[in-house]
């Protein structure tokens, strides 16, 4: 439990908008803040990291201070780093802030498959591929509110499924998905597309969640 006293909310500070400059900012991030150390983030600071609500400052003694975040899932708070530059540490968050924004829409691909252009005994069936890990996609009522809009945009003859992946799934499938478009270029690798489908096939099996795309759903 974090003491009033000595708690800071993290204000919002107007950054480099040009790609220089983000660049810049986001080197300075790595190298000051000792979570870009670890191999990776943890889902709960990707997600929840976007808002700046969940930051605090804390004085940890006289004249040092810490950033944490706080873990909206697992709860707690995880510390970022510390310093003592209060101001660089809310100059710091803000720059996490955006970075993890930009990587959550970066995250944000649909994958659309038609099995048909490998197998012609599958026709009128979609394979609708999206990542499960972002903050929007994570939440069940706007995975419900996708599955809607695309059965509202996709025409009445097709059905089919979506399936939502975890990072090393979606790893795995985006790997087999790029190597299946550049096969179908090529009509002397039938062979090679149908075994990448196959492939594609066990990857999806391992979906977190898996819906049904058809209107009696």
């Amino acid at each position: 439990m974090l003491e009033p006293e000595h708690v800071t909310a993290v204000t919002y500070e107007q950054l480099a908008t040009d790609e220089e400059g983000k660049r810049k900012e986001y080197s300075q991030l790595r190298a000051e803040l000792p979570i870009f150390n670890r191999n990776r983030i943890s889902g709960d600071l990707f997600r929840h990291g976007i808002s700046l609500g969940n930051y605090r400052i804390v004085e940890a003694k006289k004249g040092e201070y810490l950033l944490v975040v706080h873990n909206k899932e697992k709860g707690g708070w995880t510390n970022l780093g510390r310093t003592d530059n209060k101001k660089r540490l809310n100059t710091l968050a803000n720059i996490l802030r955006r970075y993890l924004l930009e990587l959550n829409r970066e995250c944000e691909t649909v994958y659309v498959l038609e099995p048909v252009l490998v197998r012609k005994t599958e026709p009128f069936r979609l394979l609708i591929v999206l990542p499960m890990w972002t903050l929007r996609f994570h939440s069940p009522r706007f995975r419900e509110m996708c599955r809607e809009l695309l059965r509202s945009i996709i025409p009445a003859h097709l059905a089919g499924r979506i399936y939502w992946m975890d990072e090393i799934s979606m790893q795995g499938f985006e790997h087999c998905y790029k190597l299946l478009m550049r096969a179908l270029t090529n009509n002397d690798l039938a062979d090679y597309s149908a075994q990448l489908l196959e492939v594609i096939y066990e990857l999806l099996g391992k979906a977190v969640e898996i819906q049904i795309l058809d209107d009696a759903n």
